[in-house]
């Protein structure tokens, strides 16, 4: 095996383990697995935004918070991350700030909001 194989070989697996522990409602477990992908690829796609998510979950709004503005501060995930942040700054009760978010990023946020 190349040492390309085994690196995807190991991201298949932190994806896979991400998942499972996301099904299961493992919310810590899945944070654990998001924030090792992200060590060892820190440009996966959707890894960021969903390390987000996860945390959201979990009620972490704060750091979900700064998770999504990252997100969209580095142009990734910004279809999700964009209604992610609008929902956690909802749930901490920022609604002005949601509501620039809104404005700022109106094509990716979702009219069900």
């Amino acid at each position: 095996m190349t040492p390309n194989t085994v690196r995807r070989s190991a991201l298949a697996i932190l994806y896979y383990l991400e998942y499972i522990h996301g099904k299961k409602k493992d919310c810590l477990k899945e944070e654990e697995y998001y924030r090792k992908s992200l060590e060892a690829l820190p440009v996966g796609e959707n890894t960021l935004n969903n390390l987000g998510y996860s945390l959201y979950k979990q009620r972490k709004f704060k750091e979900a918070q700064s998770v999504f503005e990252d997100c969209l501060r580095q142009n990734r995930d910004v279809r999700y991350a964009a209604n992610n942040l609008v929902r956690t700054l909802l749930a901490q009760g920022k609604n002005g700030e949601a509501q620039r978010v809104i404005q700022e990023h109106e094509r990716f946020v979702s009219k069900d909001l």
